[in-house]
């Protein structure tokens, strides 16, 4: 709650730059940040009012009018009537070959690979559920201005991608779909989800999260290799044993590979699914 990914690469870049300073007796200066995490959640406040909190409800009304409140997934056990948020997770790596197509698909069909990658999960998930509309969350880096670029902070905000497959249309049509819908996202981002979820007046469940079940993350921001004279450092990776959603599927870069990583929530599915 006080920082998120984007932020853990400017402190890992600004740990290294101390340390390495400090050690060779070199004189600290840091260029002064324009503005504080304060003042941007000042801005938020008085920006987010009026006329421009009304065209981004707006928006997000329309786009979610028609989803259904939660995906009927296949579960190996029944929903308890309160989430535990109990989890783990299975990773994977998908081919260097596999990995160059999807992206020679996405450069062929002027689409990012985070829009081919939400459209095959999203297929996956209709051939599980058989519903037309599949609401996925997903999250924002949301630092839409350069003055917040080198700030510490959560900034990040989550998305509801909600995408229409009825009509059983081609793979490249439904990218073309999800790339309108992913746009339309992007450009009323502002809008804080718990601020979006207050204004629907849902019917609010303890066993579920409110407008969607699954999320999908793309971890492309930077993440610095920190280096410290006479030190050897290496990553450990470690289970969290939580899930915040029923499936949380991660992508990112590894040596020119895509690693997947799913977390499942351990109350609805067994490992083996």
């Amino acid at each position: 709650i006080v920082a998120d990914g984007w932020s853990l690469g400017i402190v890992m870049r600004e740990i290294g730059y101390f340390y390495n300073r400090f050690v060779n007796n070199q004189a600290i200066s840091l260029a002064k940040l324009p503005i504080q995490y304060a003042d941007f959640t000042v801005w938020q406040r008085m920006w987010l009012q009026g006329e421009i909190l009304g065209r981004q409800l707006d928006y997000w009304k329309e786009q979610l009018k028609d989803s259904p409140p939660y995906l009927d997934l296949p579960f190996d056990k029944q929903r308890p009537q309160k989430q535990s948020h109990k989890g783990a997770d299975v990773s994977f790596y998908l081919s260097t070959q596999l990995t160059e197509e999807l992206m020679d698909l996405g450069h062929e069909s002027g689409v990012t690979l985070y829009m081919i990658l939400l459209a095959v999960l999203q297929v996956l998930l209709f051939r599980y559920t058989k519903q037309d509309h599949i609401n996925i969350g997903t999250p924002v880096a949301n630092r839409i201005h350069p003055d917040i670029e080198g700030i510490i902070g959560c900034f990040v905000n989550t998305l509801v991608m909600s995408t229409d497959l009825a009509g059983n249309p081609t793979f490249n049509a439904l990218v073309e779909r999800v790339k309108a819908v992913a746009l339309g996202a992007y450009a009323h981002q502002s809008l804080p989800f718990e601020r979006l979820v207050d204004s629907l007046h849902l019917d609010r469940s303890l066993n579920q999260s409110p407008l969607f079940q699954v999320m999908f993350v793309w971890q492309n921001f930077s993440t610095e290799r920190l280096e410290l004279p006479g030190l050897v450092l290496e990553m450990v990776p470690f289970e969290t044993q939580t899930a915040r959603f029923d499936l949380t599927l991660s992508m990112s870069w590894d040596g020119g590979k895509l690693r997947g990583m799913l977390e499942y929530n351990t109350d609805l599915f067994e490992e083996e699914t």
